[in-house]
């Protein structure tokens, strides 16, 4: 089969809101992903232009190609939807009754809730009316991923219901599947693909799950490391202060000390010191006894020196009487008395 886009807006055209049409049409057009480019943009096209009755059926199309895709592991339709939907959807959410509206907002969460895009697709003035609708009974929002008892209730479901079709397939075909059993197989592929899609999704939730796991215990070790960090730095801060203290203690007990050694002390100074002192009493008594020491010497001195004169002039008066003895001896005696000479101290 070749691609066109005449060809692609002829099975637009033909497209009517039934399972069947709408699986044929998202096959042809799965059939051609390589084109999956030109297919979105002829897709935004139609679809702005489109009369209401239109609009639903071409976005159920786009909605079965994208989860397609996604169960088959299939980017192109994904990454090129992804660039028209939002303002496509914003347009034709603007055109359309209440009842479509709804319908489109159900569609857009289904998307959200089964992480078909990467990115969530928003409609510009919606999500005041998506946030609402998901709220619950008591007012509290709906939690977006169901929990996994929901899931695989869904995938038990899903599986319990392929069987049933399928038994009742194979019975009314006799085992053997004919043309007229084509619509028949369709629907079973896509419950098949239905449950595919919810199972990788209950993956990915575990996938999730594990994920914020690891992050927990990953920012429950960091803080951890921070808190013990923090920690010692209060021990060594501590024990810093600590030791300052201790060594403040112990100067302030050697400056004790000392002051009271100092002050208990008994200063001595040697004598004709220039040195200062503390106290000027010790150092006025020395000044003192060395002016009586010096005193006293000099009277000593004196004394001595006076002791020589008297011992100078006895010696001398000694002699001059030695002298005049001898002289009464050889001349007659005078009348005339002896002088004495006498020396006196200067």
């Amino acid at each position: 089969m070749s691609f066109s886009e005449q060809i692609l807006n002829n099975k637009f055209d033909a497209l009517e809101e039934s399972q069947d049409s709408i699986v044929s049409t998202s096959q042809w057009v799965l059939f051609h992903y390589r084109y999956a480019e030109r297919i979105a943009n002829e897709w935004e096209r139609y679809i702005n232009k489109a009369p209401i009755p239109k609009k639903l059926p071409l976005l159920y199309i786009c909605n079965e190609v994208v989860q397609q895709s996604r169960a088959k592991r299939k980017t192109e339709f994904i990454d090129a939807f992804q660039k028209i939907l939002p303002r496509s959807l914003t347009q034709t959410y603007k055109e359309v009754p209440e009842n479509l509206k709804k319908k489109i907002v159900k569609i857009v969460n289904i998307w959200k809730e089964r992480r078909i895009f990467p990115k969530p697709i928003e409609i510009d003035g919606v999500a005041a009316v998506s946030s609402s609708s998901s709220s619950s009974k008591n007012g509290t929002p709906e939690n977006t991923n169901a929990s996994f008892d929901d899931k695989l209730k869904a995938v038990s479901n899903t599986g319990q219901k392929f069987q049933k079709l399928y038994h009742e397939l194979l019975l009314k075909s006799n085992g053997v599947f004919k043309k007229d059993d084509i619509k028949n197989l369709n629907s079973l592929k896509k419950t098949i693909n239905d449950n595919i899609i919810q199972l990788q999704d209950i993956t990915e939730s575990i996938e999730n799950e594990v994920d914020e796991i690891h992050k927990r215990d990953k920012a429950v070790e960091e803080k951890r490391k921070e808190v013990e960090a923090k920690q010692k730095e209060i021990e060594d801060q501590k024990l810093k202060d600590e030791i300052k203290r201790i060594e403040e203690e112990a100067k302030r007990i050697e400056e004790e000390r000392i002051r009271e050694v100092e002050e208990n002390m008994i200063p001595t100074y040697e004598e004709g010191s220039d040195s200062d002192s503390d106290s000027d009493a010790p150092k006025r008594k020395i000044d003192s006894d060395s002016d009586s020491e010096d005193e006293v010497e000099d009277k000593v001195k004196d004394e001595e020196k006076n002791k020589d004169n008297i011992d100078e002039n006895k010696e001398i008066e000694n002699k001059e009487e030695e002298n005049d003895n001898d002289v009464n001896g050889k001349e007659s005696t005078s009348e005339q008395p002896p002088t004495k000479k006498l020396r006196f101290a200067e």
